[in-house]
Parts: structure tokens; C-alpha cells; sequence
């Protein structure tokens, strides 16, 4: 009936695979050019069938060997099934075994506080400042949070409407607690108000800026910045340390005087009621004294081998030296200069001093250590917190790691939850980039630690 279906085509070898293919050729014309056409397309799709499975089987390798270099998760600590994971560990001699009730000076000295954690940020976090309960810290994104540390309850955000954030570098309250001042890595301050608005509020105006004649604060990143009750000090690495009145209750705050240096500053610290340490990127340190509203400055410290100085710390006569290879000096008036032992291996990131015998510092290389005045020697310590990256470690850069202290807590960022992986990226969200599933059941953040110690005083 001419249908293709009367013939039994006979199977002979297909040269192009060896396998058994109908024999067409001694079909009429027409039903055997219909015939090679389904020929030629079922061969078509068995490549492309074989090439299909060939792509699935590269992506089950892919995942498996993403899988063995992803964190190992094995216990679900939520109940969505997701893990978290945390590379930090302490540092130093053992705790006391807890028969013996300790003091506040005493649980500082042994670091046997109470760890917690306050918070988790999506974004990496870059600065912080502490006024009693209220916790504030600058992210990279540019947003400014602040959050309750009982409940870690977020009661305020704070941002610039810009559309090229930048990092916020640092971040300071006035004595008063009354105002909040940010510098960030454009040469940008402004301050707001400390009258938080409500949970998940948004405040996208400054209640002050700070701006010179040029329209900016400073040209270049601010890398230090000291609050008194009527004054503020600002230094920037285009060489110029600013001088701000707070008297005046205005939206735009000019500079009372400013001085320009030949060198870089990149800290600043206060010496006094009207004088000021500055650290270079030559190693040095200089003072700048303020009278009658002119500055005048006198070498410090000398040009160091141990490269830029990253931090300063003054009181009572006594100035701290955090240099870029992670060396701490120690200046006492009348006295030697006396090195710490050995502690940080990269630029110290910052220093705080906690009493008239401890001081606390951080450094790019992941630690947090509290020392001994006296000695130079480090007591205790952390390690494990969030490195800088190689292109991150110049000391004008963002920190990897921030801290906040008072007389009974101890804060500090750069916790990083479930390490970045291959599998896993952290602080990344590119939707130009393919997403594993690795990313859902294992979620990356930062989270700030809180160290109580007042709950062991005997008065507490």
C-alpha cells in the first residue's frame, strides 16, 4: 500500500557508531530518503543523549568534590536542617576551676568571662562603638546598626543615601553618648543623634555633617577620630589632621583650623585635654598641641624598622604603639621604651586600654589578645576571627576585625559563621553568579562576641 511500515529494512553495521541501523537502499526513493531521515536524526540524539549524561555526570563530580571541600557539618543545629560553624578558639593558661569566686579585675586578668554572642551581620563589619546598652557598628555596605546587647534586638539603622556606599572606617560616641560620629573610606563624617528610632527604623539623613570647603570632610579616607564634649579631631591619609567645634547646634559644621603633614597619618589618640598623638606611615609619632586655635607639633617617636604605625593607645602617662608587623611598644615618660613580646604576626589593628595595667589589641592576623602593662607580655587571647585578605592588608584599608570596650565587657567582630568554600561564599551575593546548595544549608555571616565580666564581682 506504499506505506514505509511494508518493508523490513535489513540491519546492517552504521559506520559512525558500529551498531545495527535499518538498510535503506534498496527502498523506493521517496520511502527511503523518509527512512534515512529518521536514521539520521536517531543517531543525532543518541549523541546528544550520550553528551547529556557526560554534563550530569561532570556536575554530580563537581558537587561531590565541593561537598569534601565544604566545612563538615554533621549536626543540624536549626530546624530547617541548617549547620553553623565557627573556627574561633581561646588562647592561654587554663581557667581556675571555679571554687574560688573572682573579681572583676581578676576574671579580666584570667579571662574567665561569660562568651557570648550578641548578634549576626550579613555584611562584614568594619567598625564599632559602645555606649552603655547600646551597641553600634559600621558594616562594609556603608549602613550604620545599632543594637541592644541584652536582647541583641536591632533599635536603629543609620546609612547616607549615596549610590556608591562606602565602608565605614571608624566610629565614636561624644562623652555625653548624646551623638554618634562616622568616618568612612571616601574622607566623609557625619553624626547622628543618639535618639534611636524604633526596631527596624531607618534614618537615611545625618543630623550633622562635617564638610570643608571643598564640599567633603576630607579628600582621601578617615583613618582617626577623637570626641571630647565640645570638640572633634579628625585625621585622613591625604596628610591632614581637622579640628571641629561641637558647640554650635548647625547642619553643616565647618573646620576651626586644620594642618597639613608631609607624611600619611593613620591613627590618631588623645594625649591629654589639648594635645593629640598622631601615627604615620613612616613609623613615626608626632603630638600636635591646640592653643589659641593655631597647632603646633613635636616628634613623638622616630621613624621605626617595624614600618606604619596602625594604633595608639595613651593614658596615664603611658603611650602604646601598635606597628604594621604586628609590634607593640610600650612609651612610659622618663623610662626605656619596652617591646612587647611576640603575640600578632600583621598590623595591629587597634588598642584600648581596659586599666591602669591591661590594655586590649587586634590585629589583621585573626587575634584579640589582652595584655599586661607592666610586663609587655600577653594574658589571654583569641584566634580564629576573620582574616584580612592579602590586597587588604594596607593599614589604610577597612578592618578585618573591630572592637568595644568598657570596665565589664569585652566586644569584638570578625566571628565568621561557616567559612567561606568553594561551595559556600561569604559576604558575596552576585546574582551574576551560579548559587550551589551548599549556600542554602549553610548560610555565611559574621557575629559580634560579648565577654561579661561584671557578673563575678562579689558586689555585682
Amino acid at each position: 500500500n506504499g506505506s514505509p511500515m511494508a518493508f523490513v529494512p535489513l540491519p546492517v553495521p552504521c559506520p559512525a557508531c558500529a551498531a545495527g541501523h535499518a538498510n535503506v537502499a534498496g527502498l523506493p526513493k521517496a520511502v527511503g530518503s523518509h527512512w534515512r531521515r529518521k536514521v539520521q536524526l536517531g543517531v543525532t540524539l543518541a549523541f546528544c543523549l550520550r553528551a547529556q549524561q557526560a554534563q550530569h555526570a561532570a556536575r554530580r563530580l563537581t558537587r561531590k568534590a565541593e561537598g569534601a571541600l565544604a566545612p563538615q557539618r554533621s549536626v543540624q543545629l536549626d530546624q530547617d536542617g541548617r549547620h553553623w560553624e565557627a573556627l574561633v578558639s581561646r588562647i592561654g593558661p587554663p581557667l581556675p576551676n571555679g571554687e574560688k569566686r573572682l573579681s572583676t579585675a581578676e576574671a579580666w586578668r584570667c579571662g574567665a568571662g561569660k562568651l557570648r554572642v550578641v548578634c549576626h551581620e550579613a555584611s562584614s563589619i568594619t567598625s564599632m562603638a559602645l555606649r552603655g546598652q547600646s551597641l553600634c557598628f559600621g558594616t562594609s555596605s556603608g549602613r550604620l546598626r545599632v543594637v541592644d546587647l541584652r536582647s541583641g534586638a536591632k533599635v536603629g539603622e543609620y546609612f547616607v543615601g549615596s549610590h556608591m556606599p562606602s565602608p565605614i572606617s571608624l566610629l565614636h560616641f561624644d562623652e555625653a553618648g548624646e551623638l554618634l560620629v562616622a568616618g568612612d573610606l571616601r574622607g566623609r563624617l557625619h553624626a547622628w543623634k543618639s535618639k534611636f528610632p524604633g526596631s527596624w527604623g531607618y534614618t537615611p539623613h545625618p543630623d550633622i555633617s562635617f564638610v570643608d570647603e571643598d564640599g567633603c570632610a576630607h579628600s582621601s579616607a578617615v583613618t582617626g577620630l577623637i570626641l571630647s564634649e565640645d570638640m572633634m579631631i579628625s585625621s585622613s591619609c591625604d596628610g591632614t589632621v581637622s579640628f571641629w567645634s561641637l558647640q554650635d547646634d548647625d547642619e553643616v559644621i565647618y573646620p576651626a583650623s586644620s594642618t597639613r603633614f608631609l607624611g600619611v597619618p593613620l591613627c590618631l589618640c588623645a594625649g591629654g585635654s589639648s594635645q593629640v598623638f598622631v601615627g604615620f606611615k613612616d613609623g613615626s609619632v608626632r603630638k600636635v598641641v591646640m592653643t589659641d586655635g593655631k597647632c603646633a607639633d613635636s616628634m613623638a617617636l622616630p621613624p621605626a624598622e617595624s614600618g606604619a604605625v596602625t594604633a595608639l593607645a595613651f593614658q596615664a602617662e603611658t603611650l602604646i604603639v601598635g606597628f604594621e608587623d604586628g609590634q607593640v611598644k610600650i612609651l612610659r615618660q622618663g623610662r626605656d621604651a619596652l617591646i612587647a613580646k611576640p603575640f600578632h604576626s600583621s598590623n595591629v589593628q587597634e588598642l584600648k586600654m581596659l586599666s591602669d595595667d591591661l590594655f586590649v589589641s587586634s590585629a589583621s592576623d585573626g587575634r584579640v589578645a589582652v595584655w599586661s602593662l607592666n610586663t609587655g607580655s600577653p594574658l589571654w587571647g583569641f584566634r580564629g576571627l576573620s582574616r584580612a585578605e592579602p590586597e587588604d592588608l594596607e593599614p589604610v584599608n577597612a578592618r578585618s576585625i573591630s572592637m568595644a570596650v568598657d570596665s565589664e565587657k569585652l566586644l569584638f567582630s570578625g566571628l565568621v559563621i561557616n567559612p567561606v568554600t568553594p561551595a559556600n561564599t561569604i559576604f558575596i551575593n552576585d546574582w551574576r553568579e551560579s548559587r550551589s546548595v551548599f549556600d542554602e544549608v549553610a548560610p555565611a555571616c559574621e557575629a559580634i562576641l560579648c565577654m561579661d565580666f561584671g557578673d563575678f564581682d562579689e558586689t555585682a
